[in-house]
């Protein structure tokens, strides 16, 4: 878990990296388990996070070994949910 500061400085608050509340339905349990994988992967310009390394992302959807339609299916449920995390980093940015 982060102390306050590694969490703001990511545009997070403590309380997001909680998980206890949020039930994972079976279909999103991989997408979400990949994309946690990734959490130390992250691009940083001038005004934060600007999205994920794909590099890391594809070498583990290669050594995953799933076929070319699954393939394309699990990468972009990982660009979703980074899409919603850059949301919620920016959206709770400092004004």
């Amino acid at each position: 878990m982060p102390s306050e500061q590694e969490a703001a400085a990511a545009g997070f608050s403590v309380d997001d990296y909680q998980l206890d509340d949020v039930e994972l339905w079976p279909e999103n349990k991989a997408a979400f388990y990949l994309f946690f994988s990734l959490r130390t992967q992250w691009r940083h310009g001038f005004n934060g996070a600007t999205g994920l390394d794909y590099m890391p992302l594809f070498r583990m959807l290669d050594d995953m070994d799933i076929g070319a339609e699954d393939r394309r299916q699990m990468f972009s449920d990982v660009q979703y949910c980074e899409y919603i995390a850059l949301k919620v980093m920016h959206d709770n940015e400092p004004g």
